[in-house]
């Protein structure tokens, strides 16, 4: 495997923060005044697809580290990904359900089971629970089943070849399509209760998007110090655009076959993978600018930021400070201070509690 160039990943922590943002004016940007325009209110309303390069760099990122681990790795390397997101998710959906109870929520039998659930971080696989508590911690499902199983996968591509690579992603997407198909809306809580729920929040769905990182990274394993690419960067940037602008144009969404098509598809592969490999490969403006330090404070409070932008936390500031440039400062303070107070402490603790075999070559994560 090359040795990790720390310098050509930076820039890919900094989109971390791109991502973040994105779904931030998703939620916010219509209300913006200088925003009301027809084509930037379009363009906005796919802004909820900065997810997708959040899960393609998932893919990426614990390939590239992970790849060759063997079973007894499994359990610290789980124990690692839990203590990285587990503790603040926990905190801050038990601080959002408090918060509804003081509200003036009931608490009955029923929220109580949302709030395990959510807990369990198992929501994202039920289509009437999916926005409960943090209304975007649905993703955190969809990334804990990944976690849970990456090494499977990785298991399985070591045995049969790349090739299976593009085979994977067909047969979770094509399991999840039977599932909605069997079930017909008939489990409990919505349980894989439709097919643009299926593609467009849990994992089976968005399958291609971790497959794209995980191709990405074996591809950068075995030959990113050899090809040399130009304008890689850019024609990521224009393939994401042009997903973007068809998306909205067309009003195509996760209900449509084009959308699908579109959203789980091109743009993981033909445009975040693009950018992806450009952004680790070649020297650029852009490269450049997300690699600032700027960025990387940005970029490493993401998770934080991406968990309060909206919901119990921007309400109570947003009701003190009046403004929404103050209240997403004040929320991108917050998140830093989450992070440096939760998250890296209790990196740092699962680190020394489980600690990887030895013999066993892992990157930094």
């Amino acid at each position: 495997m090359p040795h990790p160039n720390n310098s050509r990943f930076l820039a890919l922590d900094g989109m971390r923060a791109v991502c973040a943002y994105m779904v931030m004016l998703h939620h916010f940007g219509p209300d913006v005044p200088m925003l009301q325009h027809p084509f930037v209110l379009g363009l906005l309303g796919q802004f909820n697809l900065g997810v997708t390069p959040f899960f393609v760099l998932s893919g990426f990122v614990i390939t590239y580290h992970y790849f060759d681990l063997p079973i007894s790795g499994y359990k610290p390397y789980l124990m690692r990904r839990l203590g990285r997101i587990a503790p603040l998710y926990v905190l801050l959906t038990t601080v959002t359900y408090l918060a509804l109870v003081q509200q003036g929520v009931p608490v009955d039998r029923k929220l109580l089971s949302v709030f395990f659930i959510d807990l369990a971080m198992l929501k994202g696989w039920f289509n009437d629970l999916k926005f409960a508590g943090i209304i975007q911690g649905w993703s955190i499902t969809t990334e804990m089943m990944f976690y849970l199983l990456a090494p499977l996968l990785f298991t399985v591509i070591r045995r049969w070849g790349w090739g299976i690579v593009v085979f994977l992603p067909l047969v979770f997407v094509g399991l999840g399509l039977l599932l909605v198909y069997i079930i017909d809306g008939n489990a409990p809580y919505g349980f894989m209760g439709s097919n643009s729920f299926m593609f467009g929040i849990t994992f089976l769905g968005r399958a291609p998007d971790f497959f794209a990182g995980i191709g990405l990274a074996l591809l950068y394993r075995k030959y990113g110090s050899h090809i040399r690419t130009r304008y890689t960067t850019l024609l990521g940037v224009i393939a994401i655009a042009v997903c973007l602008i068809v998306r909205a144009h067309f009003n195509r969404g996760y209900a449509d076959f084009g959308g699908v098509v579109i959203s789980n598809f091109l743009l993981p592969v033909l445009g975040v993978g693009l950018l992806f490999w450009g952004l680790i490969t070649e020297e650029t403006a852009l490269r450049r600018l997300l690699s600032t330090k700027l960025f990387q404070v940005l970029g490493r409070s993401s998770y934080a930021f991406y968990l309060i932008h909206m919901g119990v936390f921007y309400s109570a500031i947003h009701s003190v400070l009046g403004s929404f440039p103050a209240t997403i400062l004040a929320l991108q303070v917050l998140a830093f201070v989450l992070y440096r107070a939760i998250e890296v402490p209790c990196v740092r603790w699962a680190k020394q509690q489980w600690p990887f075999p030895e013999k066993v070559a892992i990157g930094r994560v």
